[in-house]
Protein backbone atom coordinates (compact mmCIF):
# COMPACT_ATOMS: atom_id res chain seq x y z
CA UNK A 1 0.00 0.00 0.00
CA UNK A 2 1.21 3.38 -0.98
CA UNK A 3 1.70 6.14 2.37
CA UNK A 4 -0.32 8.30 -0.51
CA UNK A 5 -3.26 5.74 -1.30
CA UNK A 6 -5.89 5.13 1.40
CA UNK A 7 -6.05 1.71 2.38
CA UNK A 8 -8.26 -0.85 1.97
CA UNK A 9 -11.11 -1.01 4.78
CA UNK A 10 -13.98 -2.49 2.84
CA UNK A 11 -15.88 -1.32 0.68
CA UNK A 12 -16.51 2.60 1.08
CA UNK A 13 -19.39 4.17 0.43
CA UNK A 14 -22.37 6.81 1.99
CA UNK A 15 -26.01 5.99 2.51
CA UNK A 16 -29.11 7.70 3.94
CA UNK A 17 -29.92 6.62 7.34
CA UNK A 18 -32.80 9.21 8.98
CA UNK A 19 -32.58 11.81 6.48
CA UNK A 20 -28.66 11.86 6.81
CA UNK A 21 -26.16 11.29 4.78
CA UNK A 22 -23.44 8.53 6.47
CA UNK A 23 -20.41 6.86 5.46
CA UNK A 24 -19.43 3.85 6.19
CA UNK A 25 -17.25 0.65 5.04
CA UNK A 26 -18.50 -2.72 5.05
CA UNK A 27 -16.55 -6.27 4.62
CA UNK A 28 -15.25 -9.19 5.93
CA UNK A 29 -16.89 -12.82 6.15
CA UNK A 30 -20.32 -13.71 5.46
CA UNK A 31 -21.00 -15.31 8.91
CA UNK A 32 -20.11 -15.05 12.12
CA UNK A 33 -22.09 -12.10 14.98
CA UNK A 34 -21.41 -8.81 13.08
CA UNK A 35 -19.14 -6.43 14.41
CA UNK A 36 -19.95 -2.86 14.41
CA UNK A 37 -17.63 0.02 14.57
CA UNK A 38 -17.60 3.73 15.23
CA UNK A 39 -14.40 6.54 14.72
CA UNK A 40 -13.19 8.21 17.07
CA UNK A 41 -12.88 12.21 17.17
CA UNK A 42 -10.77 13.97 15.56
CA UNK A 43 -10.51 10.94 13.32
CA UNK A 44 -12.78 8.63 10.74
CA UNK A 45 -13.32 4.91 9.91
CA UNK A 46 -10.26 5.04 8.50
CA UNK A 47 -8.48 4.95 12.05
CA UNK A 48 -9.23 1.12 11.92
CA UNK A 49 -7.18 0.89 8.81
CA UNK A 50 -4.96 -2.00 10.14
CA UNK A 51 -8.06 -3.82 12.83
CA UNK A 52 -10.29 -4.35 9.77
CA UNK A 53 -7.99 -6.86 7.64
CA UNK A 54 -7.58 -8.79 11.00
CA UNK A 55 -11.39 -8.40 12.16
CA UNK A 56 -12.47 -9.34 8.44
CA UNK A 57 -10.80 -12.72 8.46
CA UNK A 58 -13.51 -14.03 11.53
CA UNK A 59 -15.98 -11.51 11.55
CA UNK A 60 -18.42 -9.35 9.32
CA UNK A 61 -17.58 -5.98 9.87
CA UNK A 62 -19.37 -2.44 9.13
CA UNK A 63 -17.58 0.83 10.02
CA UNK A 64 -19.40 3.85 10.55
CA UNK A 65 -18.78 7.69 10.62
CA UNK A 66 -21.10 8.63 13.23
CA UNK A 67 -23.39 12.07 12.44
CA UNK A 68 -21.23 14.99 13.27
CA UNK A 69 -17.90 13.28 12.84
CA UNK A 70 -16.04 11.46 10.02
CA UNK A 71 -17.37 12.63 6.97
CA UNK A 72 -20.75 12.03 7.48
CA UNK A 73 -23.53 14.83 7.68
CA UNK A 74 -24.70 16.46 11.13
CA UNK A 75 -27.84 17.79 12.23
CA UNK A 76 -29.02 19.10 15.34
CA UNK A 77 -31.21 17.07 16.67
CA UNK A 78 -28.89 14.05 16.95
CA UNK A 79 -25.87 16.07 18.46
CA UNK A 80 -26.07 14.66 22.09
CA UNK A 81 -25.31 11.36 23.71
CA UNK A 82 -28.88 10.00 24.17
CA UNK A 83 -29.94 11.43 20.87
CA UNK A 84 -26.84 9.91 18.98
CA UNK A 85 -27.96 6.59 21.02
CA UNK A 86 -31.30 6.59 19.46
CA UNK A 87 -29.81 7.05 16.56
CA UNK A 88 -27.60 3.76 16.35
CA UNK A 89 -31.22 1.77 16.83
CA UNK A 90 -32.51 2.33 13.09
CA UNK A 91 -28.57 2.86 12.17
CA UNK A 92 -28.14 -0.87 13.15
CA UNK A 93 -31.41 -1.54 11.55
CA UNK A 94 -30.34 -0.21 8.12
CA UNK A 95 -27.99 -2.20 7.95
CA UNK A 96 -29.74 -5.67 9.40
CA UNK A 97 -27.98 -5.97 12.22
CA UNK A 98 -30.44 -8.20 15.07
CA UNK A 99 -27.29 -8.70 17.86
CA UNK A 100 -23.52 -7.48 16.95
CA UNK A 101 -20.23 -6.70 18.80
CA UNK A 102 -19.20 -3.04 19.09
CA UNK A 103 -16.23 -1.33 19.30
CA UNK A 104 -16.61 2.42 19.96
CA UNK A 105 -13.97 4.39 21.14
CA UNK A 106 -14.75 8.42 22.34
CA UNK A 107 -17.80 10.01 20.93
CA UNK A 108 -19.52 6.56 20.47
CA UNK A 109 -18.88 5.58 24.26
CA UNK A 110 -22.08 7.33 25.84
CA UNK A 111 -24.40 7.32 22.45
CA UNK A 112 -23.97 2.94 22.87
CA UNK A 113 -24.75 2.97 26.33
CA UNK A 114 -28.05 4.79 25.56
CA UNK A 115 -28.80 2.65 22.67
CA UNK A 116 -27.78 -0.80 24.84
CA UNK A 117 -30.10 0.22 27.90
CA UNK A 118 -33.31 0.85 25.24
CA UNK A 119 -32.06 -2.00 23.25
CA UNK A 120 -29.76 -4.70 25.08
CA UNK A 121 -31.34 -7.57 22.77
CA UNK A 122 -29.21 -5.55 19.82
CA UNK A 123 -25.51 -6.46 21.77
CA UNK A 124 -23.86 -9.17 21.88
CA UNK A 125 -20.89 -7.07 23.72
CA UNK A 126 -19.47 -3.74 23.88
CA UNK A 127 -15.59 -2.12 23.63
CA UNK A 128 -16.11 1.20 24.83
CA UNK A 129 -13.56 4.00 26.46
CA UNK A 130 -12.13 7.28 26.24
CA UNK A 131 -15.28 9.48 25.98
CA UNK A 132 -16.18 12.25 27.90
CA UNK A 133 -19.10 10.85 30.15
CA UNK A 134 -19.97 14.41 32.77
CA UNK A 135 -19.15 17.44 30.71
CA UNK A 136 -18.21 19.05 34.28
CA UNK A 137 -15.54 16.41 34.91
CA UNK A 138 -13.47 17.68 32.00
CA UNK A 139 -10.01 19.69 32.59
CA UNK A 140 -7.90 21.59 30.53
CA UNK A 141 -8.31 22.00 26.28
CA UNK A 142 -11.73 20.01 26.73
CA UNK A 143 -13.10 22.12 29.28
CA UNK A 144 -12.12 25.14 27.29
CA UNK A 145 -13.52 23.95 24.49
CA UNK A 146 -16.66 22.41 26.00
CA UNK A 147 -17.58 25.53 28.05
CA UNK A 148 -17.22 28.24 24.56
CA UNK A 149 -19.18 30.51 23.88
CA UNK A 150 -21.80 29.78 20.55
CA UNK A 151 -19.44 31.59 17.91
CA UNK A 152 -16.15 30.61 19.39
CA UNK A 153 -15.05 28.75 16.32
CA UNK A 154 -16.89 30.48 13.68
CA UNK A 155 -13.64 31.54 11.85
CA UNK A 156 -10.91 28.59 12.64
CA UNK A 157 -10.69 26.19 9.96
CA UNK A 158 -11.30 23.08 11.83
CA UNK A 159 -8.60 21.36 10.74
CA UNK A 160 -6.00 23.73 11.54
CA UNK A 161 -8.23 23.38 15.83
CA UNK A 162 -6.66 19.25 15.43
CA UNK A 163 -3.47 20.09 13.86
CA UNK A 164 -1.05 19.61 16.79
CA UNK A 165 -2.93 16.21 17.35
CA UNK A 166 -2.70 15.65 13.23
CA UNK A 167 0.84 16.67 13.27
CA UNK A 168 1.22 13.87 15.72
CA UNK A 169 -0.49 11.06 14.58
CA UNK A 170 1.12 11.18 11.63
CA UNK A 171 4.65 9.78 12.82
CA UNK A 172 2.56 6.46 12.74
CA UNK A 173 -0.34 6.91 10.16
CA UNK A 174 -0.17 7.03 6.26
CA UNK A 175 -0.37 10.32 5.04
CA UNK A 176 -3.71 9.47 2.64
CA UNK A 177 -4.97 8.89 6.26
CA UNK A 178 -4.49 11.70 7.94
CA UNK A 179 -5.95 13.79 5.01
CA UNK A 180 -8.99 11.80 5.62
CA UNK A 181 -9.01 12.91 9.42
CA UNK A 182 -7.72 16.58 8.24
CA UNK A 183 -10.89 16.69 6.18
CA UNK A 184 -13.27 15.42 8.99
CA UNK A 185 -12.26 18.38 10.62
CA UNK A 186 -11.90 21.07 8.12
CA UNK A 187 -14.23 23.98 7.45
CA UNK A 188 -16.63 24.81 10.33
CA UNK A 189 -16.82 21.50 11.75
CA UNK A 190 -15.73 22.81 15.22
CA UNK A 191 -18.35 25.41 15.40
CA UNK A 192 -21.13 22.84 14.12
CA UNK A 193 -23.10 20.88 17.15
CA UNK A 194 -20.50 18.18 17.30
CA UNK A 195 -19.68 18.91 21.11
CA UNK A 196 -23.43 19.43 22.46
CA UNK A 197 -23.92 17.31 25.29
CA UNK A 198 -27.76 17.21 25.48
CA UNK A 199 -27.87 18.90 29.07
CA UNK A 200 -29.25 22.24 29.38
CA UNK A 201 -27.60 24.95 31.55
CA UNK A 202 -29.27 28.56 31.51
CA UNK A 203 -27.23 29.92 33.90
CA UNK A 204 -24.39 29.20 31.56
CA UNK A 205 -26.23 29.45 27.95
CA UNK A 206 -22.66 27.42 26.99
CA UNK A 207 -22.47 24.79 24.36
CA UNK A 208 -21.73 22.33 26.54
CA UNK A 209 -25.44 23.37 27.46
CA UNK A 210 -27.38 23.83 24.99
CA UNK A 211 -31.14 25.12 25.44
CA UNK A 212 -33.78 23.72 23.09
CA UNK A 213 -35.92 26.86 23.74
CA UNK A 214 -37.31 29.45 26.21
CA UNK A 215 -39.45 27.39 28.19
CA UNK A 216 -37.22 27.03 31.25
CA UNK A 217 -39.33 23.76 32.55
CA UNK A 218 -38.49 22.11 29.11
CA UNK A 219 -34.83 22.59 29.62
CA UNK A 220 -35.34 21.49 33.35
CA UNK A 221 -37.19 18.44 31.90
CA UNK A 222 -34.48 18.14 29.14
CA UNK A 223 -31.93 17.91 32.43
CA UNK A 224 -34.18 15.68 34.83
CA UNK A 225 -34.04 13.04 31.79
CA UNK A 226 -30.79 12.92 30.72
CA UNK A 227 -28.87 12.59 34.20
CA UNK A 228 -31.57 9.67 35.12
CA UNK A 229 -31.08 7.80 31.96
CA UNK A 230 -27.45 8.32 32.70
CA UNK A 231 -28.04 6.72 35.92
CA UNK A 232 -30.06 4.02 35.02
CA UNK A 233 -28.37 2.72 31.93
CA UNK A 234 -26.32 -0.21 33.64
CA UNK A 235 -29.48 -1.52 34.69
CA UNK A 236 -30.17 -3.70 31.89
CA UNK A 237 -26.59 -4.67 31.15
CA UNK A 238 -25.61 -5.67 34.81
CA UNK A 239 -25.38 -9.56 34.47
CA UNK A 240 -23.56 -9.01 31.50
CA UNK A 241 -20.02 -10.00 31.71
CA UNK A 242 -17.44 -6.67 31.91
CA UNK A 243 -14.07 -5.94 32.11
CA UNK A 244 -11.63 -2.99 32.46
CA UNK A 245 -8.34 -1.72 31.31
CA UNK A 246 -6.94 1.06 32.24
CA UNK A 247 -3.78 2.68 31.06
CA UNK A 248 -0.90 4.82 33.10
Amino acid sequence: MSDTQLPDIGMVSTTEIESLRIRFAKGGTAIGVPVLLTAPWPESIYAFHRLLPVLGKKHPYIAVDLPGYGLSDSKPEVMSPMAMGDFIIPLMKYFGLKRAHVVAPDVGTLAFLFAASARPDLFESLVIGGGAVRAELAAGQLKDIIHSAPGSFATIDGALGVKDYLDYAAQLTPSAVIADFRAASSGRRLEGESVRTGICDRSTGTRAAPCEDSNASAGDDRTERSDRSSREWATPLREAPAQSIRGA
